[in-house]
């Protein structure tokens, strides 16, 4: 039987006067609460590199690493093929293709040349030298955060994309996210959380 979840809502006009400002303050406290936390990590990551990743693996994801196993390999990607079904990869490589060619067509559209007056403008895009993937793991699985943010990338050329997810207790990032992964051509995959707080 589905959990029964109960939403309570409220009529602006029913609400105290302060009721606004005071929501504001306490969204101001949590907003500073959490930009403290993160800028704690990122001051750790950068001082203190891989080992204050495991550090974090630890502490959030309940898993024990070594620097060597952050980057997923190979065999790791081989075996995800291994755990998932033939209509997954299908679904997987059919996002992908329909997604491809969206970001084709746009990208065409935004690379132009404008002529007036004796004056050319030309429009050019040019790809980020790197981009950084971020995939939510834990309790859903979403490979296709996955193709929506690194196919555009790799239509658009640019050269390394990477993607970070966070690995389970046993210290694997799903295999659907490798294997989206792998189907999308991504560079570089890391057992990394961005942050729980």
């Amino acid at each position: 039987m589905p959990t029964r979840i109960e939403v309570k809502t409220f009529k602006a006009a029913e609400l105290p006067s302060d009721w606004f400002k005071r929501k504001k303050a306490i969204d101001e406290r949590e907003n500073a609460t959490v930009e403290r936390a993160v800028r704690e990590i990122i001051t750790a990551v950068r001082q203190r590199g891989d080992n204050a990743l495991l550090e974090y693996t630890a502490k959030f994801d309940k898993t024990k690493l070594v620097v060597k196993d952050l980057q997923v390999t190979s065999s790791e990607i081989k075996a995800a093929y291994k755990a998932v079904t033939d209509e997954e990869v299908t679904a997987l490589r059919l996002i992908k293709e329909k997604l491809e060619f969206l970001e084709k067509q746009t990208l065409q559209r935004q690379t132009s040349k404008n002529t007036r007056e004796g004056i050319t403008v030309h429009t050019v895009l040019r790809p980020l030298e790197s981009v950084g993937c971020y995939v939510p793991g834990g309790q859903a699985t979403y490979p296709s955060t996955l193709v929506m943010t690194a196919s555009p990338a790799k239509i658009a050329g640019v050269p390394r994309v990477v993607v970070c997810s966070p690995p389970s207790q046993n210290g694997a990032i799903n295999p659907l996210i490798l294997v989206a992964a792998d189907i999308c051509d991504v560079d570089e995959v890391y057992k990394v959380r961005a942050s729980k707080l």
